[in-house]
């Protein structure tokens, strides 16, 4: 584990509550009780090496989703924009033309 079990839990943690997971979830993913999650949450105990370091890999793996999706999300168009853009540059041309 790169990070100290404390950090991981409280990433895990803040992760559950921003999106709505469940500690059972959470559990069989990570091939644990549902009980161990809720003694991690409560300071009860601390997971051991290997499941810190699935929990690791488990909240690399969700952040470089988020990350795929934010970079795959199909930039905007701003067609009410369109004609004004048109307009500028009938001005420009016209402008030159006087010029």
């Amino acid at each position: 584990m790169e990070k100290e079990p404390k950090e991981l839990l409280e990433e895990l943690a803040a992760w559950t509550a921003k999106h709505y997971g469940r500690q059972r979830k959470i559990a069989a993913m990570l091939g644990v009780t549902p009980q161990q999650v809720n003694d991690w949450f409560a300071g009860r105990s601390m997971p051991t090496w290997e499941t810190g370091h699935k929990i690791e890999v488990f909240l690399a793996m969700r952040e470089y989703a988020r990350r795929e999706a934010i970079r795959e999300k199909p930039q905007p168009t701003t067609p009410a924009l369109e004609p004004f853009a048109k307009r500028s540059k009938a001005r420009r041309k016209a402008i030159e033309e006087l010029t």
